[in-house]
């Protein structure tokens, strides 16, 4: 019996328990927001973060602060677990009400994130409507996260481009997971879908249908973002569209109201001047590719990403950038 008890006080006494520190109740919330997780008793040896029932994060040890982008506006949830070496967990949560304001001030800020070619000048220069600006913000766009969407084309016309772009596109998804972006992929042809991952051969995922709706796949894709400022949908098509309920102008209703620039990557140099306008005016860009190339180009343009936030300006506005080349919103 004297066994049973000292195994008992050992277990309890390896036991812990964890808390959220930060932020504490009544503290003002931001929209890159840094969680603080205390604990008590030795250190667990692994601490899971989630927000709205998404795993965002795990760390192995200490200290364990979880940096999440958040949209304030809306209700939100977290959740920690902890696990300690002896197998005891615990966990908390806590639920974080949109902001209430009694009195609503309009506040203008053109915000966009242009990409660049390569890094950009010592001195680069904004116009808005014909005058010379200073930003607010125009650091590197890393700082937030990228909620990228995938569309892919597997209908009839991509079928003898799919096993060439099986090797780029899982080299870019590998780039895509060690910057962090938050990826989801869509596939189409007749009809447009989420799938978990791609295969190792894109040709599996052909099903012999012929039509394509590359419009309808870009309006599907422009609803799937996470709560991230930074948004772009990644179009892989040969931009042949014979079935979209969708056109040129509703999709881009889709890709104006989410704020996410298109990327239009081209297998073939078929001419699509609606698509490449589309992607144009979102703050994107088009890019042919030749079969088995790696995506490069693509990658270099991400990583030369910025965030531009340019206060007392409407969001509408022309902007202009100097010098280039380089890529941002041109609705007007």
């Amino acid at each position: 019996m004297s066994t049973h008890v000292l195994c008992l006080l050992s277990v309890l006494a390896s036991a812990g328990s964890i808390s959220i520190e930060r932020p504490r109740p009544g503290e003002a919330l931001q929209e890159t927001q840094t969680f603080v997780i205390g604990y008590e008793g030795a250190a667990p040896v692994q601490v899971d973060f989630y927000l709205n029932g998404r795993l965002v994060r795990s760390r192995l040890e200490p200290p364990f602060e979880f940096t999440v982008t958040w949209d304030t506006t809306l209700e939100n949830r977290a959740r920690v677990e902890a696990r300690w070496a002896d197998g005891s967990t615990d966990a908390v949560e806590g639920t974080y009400r949109e902001i209430a304001v009694d009195v609503a001030e309009k506040v203008s800020a053109l915000r966009c994130f242009p990409y660049f070619n390569g890094p950009p000048a010592a001195r680069v220069r904004f116009a808005v409507d014909g005058r010379r600006v200073e930003p607010q913000t125009f650091e590197p766009a890393d700082a937030l996260p990228l909620s990228l969407v995938v569309a892919l084309d597997v209908s009839g016309s991509m079928k003898f481009f799919l096993p060439e772009l099986s090797g780029p596109l899982a080299d870019f998804m590998a780039y895509a997971r060690d910057r962090g972006y938050r990826v989801k992929l869509v596939v189409f042809d007749r009809n447009a879908r989420l799938i978990n991952r791609a295969p190792a051969d894109l040709a599996t995922l052909y099903r012999s249908e012929g039509l394509s709706v590359v419009w309808n796949a870009v309006a599907t894709a422009a609803q799937l973002f996470e709560p991230t400022p930074r948004r772009a949908v990644l179009l892989i098509s040969d931009g042949a569209d014979d079935g979209s309920e969708h056109n040129a102008e509703t999709a881009a209703a889709f890709l104006r109201k989410s704020r996410a620039s298109l990327i239009w990557l081209a297998p073939s140099d078929l001419s699509n001047r609606s698509l490449t306008r589309l992607a144009r005016r979102s703050g994107g860009f088009r890019l042919q590719v030749q079969p088995g190339e790696k995506w490069s180009r693509l990658e270099r343009r991400l990583s030369h990403q910025r965030h531009l936030l340019i206060a007392g300006v409407e969001p509408a506005a022309a902007l202009r950038i100097s010098p280039g080349p380089a890529w941002w919103p041109a609705w007007r």
